[in-house]
């Protein structure tokens, strides 16, 4: 461990893993629980500790070890690949930090083993045969050496020799040593030449690394070659021989200086036993040095299976795709995700692979399609799993990668807000909500820790989420109606959810449907049994949404007793920028129940998507996602999907392309009177802003008639209705004098500036 000084700052960095376990209404309702995969923090797990307990002591077992892929053929099933995490830095018991250096010891022994994952080869040839003691260079002793040696007692035929290291990892060099064993001081190398690459993209070009010399001697007379120079990021060596003498080397040492400029940290893959939801993410941490040249992001990612990693094979089919050789171009197979049939111990599936996904005759996209198609149970059955491609021949081995279809992608790095106080660390309201889809039964974490200097390190001591189990429902299958609307123009919509449950324990009692802008109007809400029929009922239609009114309960006075002496009625809860959110009379938990919401709102940017969220009044801070999919039928005549299938077209609203991306520019109220009686003190100049997906320039002036400047503001918005409030005053915060009043609000986008004009009178 490096053991000079550091200046240090505490900054909160990650986040850490908890889990809630919700029973609702007339179930006993259990504390939310927390896991925290630590070693700092008291009560926590150990980074690596195999098997996993809640804070309620409720065991979660690791389902297989932290399983990432590295490169196209190979996985690391470590959980710090390259080992270049420090877990046992000074002061901080159970932290984890990048490695540090102790600059009085070489970084070459062990280098090449499977948890270092460095190696040395030689890119010639007729030089391969010393490969087998290569180690003898790197294993810390002085006594064994790789030894080429003279044939003629003068020559080797060295001249051009390579030898290529790769550290396995980058680190912060400033000093190589190498020399012979003591009873061989005569066989030093004669001629030499040192040259480092960093490991980075930067330094490849057309797939050949790019070197710098640190070090040449044509006519070396030191047996002992020490070579020291400034620090810089190196992974890879290249020591070549520029005499063609024999020699030989006992030891090649290698000194760093400061922290590892990368380092990963891959958590084991928790299973929660079945569908659990995920909600807030947060992190503790500690930046050393230079807080601006350090960092440590979190990214997390949820399956429904076991294995993130997915394995494939030379299929039988052709792809589609061709490779040119020479003047040919030849098909490319597929690459097949399933086993052979001969691995395959189910005899039913085995004839499957047999007669179709192996059958040479079929299209391979075809077939490719049907093992997606495949029951969850047999895809998993036949999969081709580590073993199994451990087992092929080379030449039937394609590519290892990332599961992108039981598993999501790794998730955005979390934000700065994902960092919480030590104190915070179980607290379901800190953190930010995982940005992974759920509810999912698999979850994993990785830290990519990073430094731009040295002496520049951020640490993480606790990584927590928030969980929930049972989920609400096993499917909330929805969508929306119509799907084509005009550019803001407020529009009558339908949503509809069709619940599926297999159990009475997993149940909610409010819905958020999200929605562009804000909704200002809800209508009719109604509950429907399996059979049609009415079980609840509730009509909004004269009610307004202004927050000011809210909760609001609706015309129809539908409740039910609460089992406490009260009443529960629909309500609606909260009407925001981001949707409207509506509390049922009772708990929905049968199996085909039919949620329906009538509300108007209106579409600023093609293809919107409606989602929304199951909520639990116990547990507010989870919501459970929707599916898109066929939940009622609303009489289209192209429609033939049953009930409760999946259709990802089914929650977007299409908008015809208009030409204008500032729209609806108007005063609200036109005329504005601030005189201090509460009543048209201010005017909203309003206006929607259209197919903009990226934050943009808008600029709002207020003009006299003679054309000067009164009032003006500058923001960054995307898609979206916004209002900008004007109470009267100048830039100088004095009272405008009574008359009309020209504003304009102009929209700078890559496409150019649009405006929208507009009067605004002031009357005293």
């Amino acid at each position: 461990m490096m053991k000079a000084a550091l200046a240090r700052r505490t900054v909160l960095l990650a986040g850490s893993i908890a889990a809630t376990i919700l029973c609702s209404y007339g179930i006993s309702m259990a504390e939310p629980d927390l896991l925290v995969i630590a070693g700092g923090v008291e009560g926590s797990n150990d980074w690596e500790s195999g098997s996993y307990r809640l804070d309620s002591g409720t065991l979660v077992l690791k389902s297989s070890p932290a399983t990432i892929s590295t490169d196209l053929r190979s996985v690391d099933a470590s959980n710090t690949p390259g080992d270049v995490v420090d877990r046992a830095f000074p002061e901080r018991t159970g932290w984890i930090f990048p490695s540090s250096s102790d600059t009085n010891t070489s970084i070459m022994q062990g280098f090449d083993t499977a948890a270092r994952g460095g190696r040395v080869v030689t890119p010639i040839p007729s030089f391969r045969f010393l490969a087998e003691t290569f180690g003898n260079m790197t294993d810390g002793s002085a006594l064994t050496a790789m030894v080429l040696e003279s044939v003629d007692g003068s020559s080797a035929g060295a001249r051009g020799f390579i030898l290529d290291f790769d550290l396995g990892a980058i680190f912060g060099l400033n000093r190589i040593r190498f020399y012979p064993r003591p009873s061989k001081q005569r066989d030093f190398i004669k001629g030499y030449e040192v040259r480092l690459n960093d490991g980075t993209s930067d330094m490849i070009v057309g797939g050949a690394k790019i070197y710098e010399t640190i070090g040449s001697e044509t006519d070396n007379a030191e047996i002992d070659v020490d070579i020291r120079f400034e620090t810089q990021f190196v992974r890879h060596i290249r020591l070549r021989s520029l005499s063609p003498a024999g020699f030989e080397i006992a030891e090649i040492e290698v000194y760093t200086e400061g922290f590892v400029p990368k380092a990963l940290y891959v958590s084991d893959i928790f299973d929660f036993g079945e569908k659990a939801l995920l909600g807030n993410l947060r992190s503790i941490g500690e930046k050393l040095s230079d807080v601006e040249r350090s960092r440590a992001l979190i990214r997390t990612r949820t399956g429904d299976d076991p294995n993130p990693t997915q394995y494939t094979r030379r299929g039988q089919q052709p792809s589609g795709r061709v490779i040119q050789r020479g003047s040919s171009f030849d098909p490319v197979p597929i690459d097949a995700l399933w086993k052979k049939a001969g691995d395959v111990s189910d005899t039913r599936l085995a004839a499957l692979v047999e007669d179709q996904l192996d059958n040479a005759d079929l299209d391979g996209r075809d077939v490719l399609l049907q093992f997606d198609r495949l029951p969850f149970a047999d895809r998993q059955a036949i999969v081709l799993d580590q073993a199994a491609y451990a087992a092929l021949g080379g030449g039937e081995k394609t590519d290892i990668r990332d599961d992108l279809t039981d598993w999501s992608p790794w998730s955005p790095a979390y934000p700065l807000d994902s960092v919480v106080e030590q104190g915070q660390l179980r607290d379901p309201q800190a953190g930010v909500p995982v940005l992974s889809p759920t509810p999912r039964r698999y979850f994993q974490f990785k830290i990519e820790f990073s430094s731009d200097i040295f002496d520049a390190a951020t640490g993480v001591g606790a990584v927590a989420v928030d969980v929930i189990s049972p989920i609400f429902a096993d499917s909330l299958i929805a969508e929306v109606f119509p799907r084509q609307a005009d550019v803001g123009v407020e529009t009558d919509f339908t949503y509809a959810v069709l619940v599926k449950n297999r159990t009475p324990t997993q149940r909610f009692d409010q819905f958020k449907v999200q929605t562009p802008i804000r909704t200002e109007s809800v209508g009719a809400v109604a509950v429907l049994d399996a059979d049609g029929s009415a079980r609840w009922e509730a009509d909004f239609t004269n009610i307004s949404l202004a927050d000011q009114d809210l909760p609001a309960e609706d015309t129809l006075g539908s409740c039910i007793d609460d089992g406490q002496g009260g009443q529960r009625c629909f309500r609606i809860l909260e009407s925001k920028a981001d949707g409207f959110v509506v509390e049922l009379p009772g708990e929905i938990s049968e199996d085909n129940t039919l949620l329906r919401i009538d509300f108007k709102t209106s579409v600023l940017r093609v293809g919107t998507r409606f989602g929304a969220q199951a909520l639990n009044t116990v547990e507010p801070l989870f919501g459970q996602p929707v599916a898109a999919g066929n939940a009622f039928d609303f009489g289209q005549e192209d429609i033939d999907a049953p009930p409760g299938s999946l259709d990802a077209g089914n929650l977007f609203v299409e908008v015809p392309v208009v030409k204008g991306l500032l729209v609806n520019v108007r005063a609200v109220p036109p005329v504005l009177t601030p005189n201090g009686d509460t009543s048209n003190d201010v005017a909203q100049i309003t206006y929607d802003i259209t197919n903009i997906a990226r934050p943009t320039d808008i600029q709002i002036k207020i003009f006299d008639l003679s054309g000067r400047i009164v009032r003006s503001a500058r923001l960054t918005q995307s898609s979206g209705r916004f209002s900008w409030p004007w109470d009267g005053l100048d830039q100088s915060n004095m009272l405008v004098p009574p008359g009309n009043y020209i504003f304009s609000v102009a929209l700078n986008a890559g496409t150019g500036e649009e405006t929208g004009v507009g009067v605004v009178s002031v009357a005293y």
